[in-house]
């Protein structure tokens, strides 16, 4: 995605550009009129967040940590590592 130090200016995952530096991950937050429209069919988040870039309506913030994942068992076995060397007591 691209990210203007405020907004996601452009988020579109199957037309990538070198002006994308940036990946989405962690929290994300959506007001209940976002998801409203949509029915009960299964539907791509990345669909929305493209259109409320286009709309000037995506917020980020510049996340300067490392991510942990926790979908693979490699990467939740890491993030335990890291949680148990850092957790008190």
């Amino acid at each position: 995605m691209e990210f203007d130090g405020r907004r996601v200016v452009r988020h579109d995952k199957r037309h990538l550009t070198e002006d994308m530096k940036f990946i989405d991950y962690g929290l994300g937050i959506l007001s209940s009129d976002i998801l409203g429209g949509l029915n009960d069919e299964a539907f791509d988040l990345s669909d929305i967040y493209a259109g409320l870039a286009r709309e000037g309506r995506l917020a980020a913030f510049e996340a300067t940590k490392r991510f942990y994942e926790i979908g693979t068992p490699s990467g939740l076995t890491e993030t335990d590592r890291y949680l148990r060397g850092h957790s008190a007591g």
